[in-house]
């Protein structure tokens, strides 16, 4: 635990292909150096860029490869098999990696917090100071709890009501920064009630402070905004309601987003701006990056199995699972998400849609060739209308959760008309445009899990153009032979190896399965 909490973060996000070898957290920690404001805001930097890692590439879209979204064609020598067929245990490098990652943000979280509660108890800040340090506590307070969501999401079974107190099925819980603490002393993992509330009471610590910062500047409760606010705050406390299936929290939360009005749903003609330019009327929240700073995000297009740099040869393509959901001629996601391609595959001629929701933002280039970087885009406001949509349904109120639902597809689809379901027709139609907007965003494994369904992917596509094979009989059978039963264990990654090795507390608390 300690060779997790307190490693090099660089090497816990070894997979975003990041460059934050400056101000590293393992070297600022050992000198323990916060003694003035700047030194807050230098840490503060350091946490935007560790959650602008976290938010790309294979952070994001690794559990929706895991999915029936995606199957791997023949040939591809393997790339994203890890993913496609699930072949994961407690020791692989895609797994290992996020769990470390997230831990040695925390830890740089709750260094932080300690050492700014000490500078503030010195009694030398002004009041002005102040203004800015209770901003910076609040966004640390924010990013630790998403720190956790994160691995709460990943590494732990399905929040109900019959397993929330059950031991050992939540996370380890650590708060302080305590460098001295043996490994026999390290926790085991805690309830998953219990690591939802210390989730919870951070984001009402970073709402409350965010909030207070918000009645001197206003700047970043705007779309687009480079720095949490009290509305991103919002957004994740959704989000986690959501998760725990506390449906009244979920829908007070999305409402008070939607109803404030400072986002909007983006119109049918501005949506592929938010794929293509990374700026929209919903995105609630864009870590900075530019040109200079783009080896900071990974590509969630290039690298990780969608389609390689080479225009003929893909990796991965959209099964007919997601791509057959769309109306593809009024639905203005089908042409923002996928494109037509001629491809080569084992030297035969054949044509498919590879997924193109991350074409690559011309600002973030650095050359004439592609690099296909796209900023994050973590919190978008169509998510809240989903949360919305869902939980009312859930709270059994189909009259909002319609609403919520119109609301999505009149902005997605053209010449739309609104509709009035219910019963399991109302559920199957939120399920459906929620996967149908989120796709490619790292949600569709947890909601798979949440919904307690199962998945096989479709082995049929068709003949897309003349005289090109049917690239369905090029899919990788091993893809197709991976099949998640409802409640498969494989909906939970396991907890690393090396926590078993070093934690003896954590004894006999692996995910099953594993």
């Amino acid at each position: 635990m300690k060779k997790i909490l307190f490693s090099l973060f660089a090497a816990g996000l070894m997979l975003t292909s990041c460059n934050m070898d400056k101000d590293q957290p393992g070297t600022t920690l050992a000198s323990e150096s916060v003694q003035s404001v700047e030194d807050v805001a230098q840490f503060r930097n350091n946490l935007y860029g560790q959650i602008r890692a976290l938010t790309s590439g294979s952070y994001v879209v690794g559990t929706d490869m895991q999915t029936e979204y995606f199957v791997g064609l023949r040939g591809n020598g393997g790339r994203g098999s890890t993913w496609t067929q699930s072949n994961i245990n407690p020791s692989t490098s895609e797994i290992v990696s996020p769990y470390s990652g997230c831990y040695g943000a925390i830890a740089t979280c709750n260094f932080l917090l300690q050492k700014t509660n000490e500078l503030i108890a010195s009694g030398t800040l002004t009041d002005e100071d102040m203004i800015y340090i209770n901003r910076y506590l609040g966004e640390t307070y924010f990013m630790r709890a998403y720190f956790y969501w994160y691995l709460f999401d990943h590494y732990c079974q399905a929040y109900t009501a019959e397993n929330a107190n059950k031991p050992a099925l939540g996370l380890q819980l650590v708060t302080e920064y305590q460098p001295q603490v043996p490994f026999s002393e390290y926790p085991g993992r805690s309830t998953l009630a219990q690591r939802a509330s210390r989730i919870n009471e951070d984001l009402n610590e970073a709402y409350r402070l965010l909030s207070g910062y918000e009645q001197y500047d206003l700047s970043n409760v705007a779309p687009n905004a480079p720095y949490v606010s009290s509305y991103v705050v919002k957004a994740l406390q959704a989000r986690m309601a959501l998760l725990t299936r506390d449906w009244s929290t979920a829908i007070t939360k999305a409402n008070e987003i939607i109803s404030d009005g400072v986002y909007s749903l983006s119109s049918y003609n501005q949506y592929a701006a938010i794929w293509t330019a990374d700026q929209g009327t919903e995105l609630m929240f864009v870590p900075f990056v530019d040109a200079s700073e783009s080896s900071s995000v990974a590509s969630n297009f290039d690298v990780f199995n969608y389609i390689n740099a080479y225009p003929s040869r893909v990796n991965c393509v959209p099964t007919m699972n997601i791509v057959g959901l769309y109306d593809d001629i009024n639905d203005i996601r089908f042409n923002s998400f996928f494109n037509g391609l001629i491809m080569t595959v084992e030297a035969q001629t054949t044509a498919a849609f590879v997924f193109n929701k991350y074409p690559g933002n011309p600002e973030l280039k650095t050359s004439s060739s592609e690099n296909y970087k796209n900023k994050p885009k973590p919190f978008r406001l169509s998510e809240i209308y989903l949360i919305l949509a869902e939980a009312s349904y859930e709270n059994n109120d189909p009259t909002t959760a319609n609403s919520a639902l119109n609301a999505i597809r009149s902005r997605r689809i053209a010449g739309y008309r609104h509709q009035d379901l219910s019963g399991t027709e109302l559920r199957d139609a939120i399920r459906e445009e929620r996967n149908k907007e989120l796709v490619g965003e790292g949600f569709h494994l947890s909601d798979m899990r949440r919904w307690g369904l199962g998945f096989q992917r479709s082995p049929y596509y068709g003949q897309l153009t003349a005289g090109a094979v049917d690239v369905a009989t090029l899919f990788n059978n091993a893809d197709l032979q991976t099949i998640f039963q409802p409640n498969d264990y494989r909906y939970v990654w396991p907890i690393p190896r090396n926590q078993f090795e070093t934690c003896p507390a954590m004894a006999g608390q692996q995910n099953p399965g594993y």
